[in-house]
């Protein structure tokens, strides 16, 4: 049982991880587009808004949806 919760811990750090540095990317990319309107739709599925929402995300997922 301890096996899998820290297996399961593992993949949310590395989900978490990977959401980080996807939204890092886009914001970067879209450079000063992302701060002026444009016709960019953004398309998250339930499990990556999870981890997109946690606390340590939450800044730099509002940034990139918000611009």
């Amino acid at each position: 049982m301890k096996h899998k919760h820290l297996v399961w811990r593992l993949k949310c750090l590395l989900l978490r991880s990977a959401t980080r540095a996807t939204l890092t990317a886009h914001c970067s990319s879209l450079g000063d587009s992302l701060r002026k309107e444009n016709e960019l739709a953004l398309i998250i599925d339930g499990q990556t808004l999870k981890y997109a929402l946690s606390f340590e995300l939450r800044q730099a997922f509002l940034d990139l949806a918000l611009r």
